[in-house]
């Protein structure tokens, strides 16, 4: 997967001066924005950061909430809660929120809070060959996405990223959580998109349970099925 080779922005005080408004649409189809309720996105393929970023910034009552989450597979899907603190005004908000990533994006920390959401979100991605199945790597979103994405803004800390345009196949599997049982997704894949399904078969269920039982990364799978089982 190709990493887009552009110009990338410093984080400075003001990045956060022009931000996007919460806010609905009316009957009459026009944007109302909810004032004190702000948001913005800082990615890694846009500014000089190794991590991407969700800030929102509320007004409450007399104070300024800001939280700050770390986004590893969409722009705002709010993987890992970093921050969560109030502030006098919008100004001083803004400023920390500046400052925290600056400060955490490197860190050891990153690393470790990375490191424990990929502990119990990787999901094993098969092919079926000769009627089995194959492992051939992990996704931490979903087959469709990463097969989509023209760089690694999203992908970037899966070392085990399958290339699914290598196969001379169309149809991927790929297990993961479905309410109280572990279930299988095939996806299609193709040059103009990509479409879903659920498929039940437990034969081949079982068999890719046994695949992944001693591998460690997917230990949550297991236990999560094991649990479950244990409540029935």
């Amino acid at each position: 997967m190709l990493t887009l080779d552009t110009k990338r922005f410093d984080l400075t005080t003001e990045t956060l001066n022009s931000m996007f408004c919460e806010g609905y649409t009316d009957i009459n189809g026009e944007w109302n924005p909810t004032p004190g309720r702000y948001y913005d996105y800082i990615q890694r393929n846009i500014y000089n950061v190794n991590h991407n970023y969700e800030i929102n910034i509320h007004k409450f009552k007399s104070k300024w909430l800001l939280r700050i989450y770390m986004c590893l597979t969409a722009t705002n899907s709010k993987n890992i809660m970093l921050f969560n603190e109030s502030y006098r005004t919008l100004k001083e908000a803004k400023s920390e929120a500046i400052r925290f990533i600056k400060e955490y994006d490197s860190s050891e920390k990153a690393k470790a809070d990375i490191k424990e959401w990929k502990a119990n979100h990787a999901l094993p991605v098969f092919i079926i060959n000769n009627g089995e199945p194959e492992l051939i790597g992990t996704t931490y979103d979903y087959i469709g996405n990463d097969s989509r994405r023209k760089d690694d803004t999203f992908t970037y800390y899966n070392d085990d990223i399958p290339d699914y345009w290598h196969y001379r196949i169309d149809k991927f599997y790929q297990l993961s959580k479905f309410y109280d049982r572990i279930s299988i997704s095939c996806c299609e894949i193709n040059p103009w998109g990509y479409c879903g399904s659920r498929i039940k078969d437990e034969v081949l269920l079982n068999k890719m349970l046994d695949i992944i039982q001693p591998i460690p990364k997917y230990k949550h799978l297991i236990d999560f099925l094991d649990k479950n089982k244990k409540v029935e």
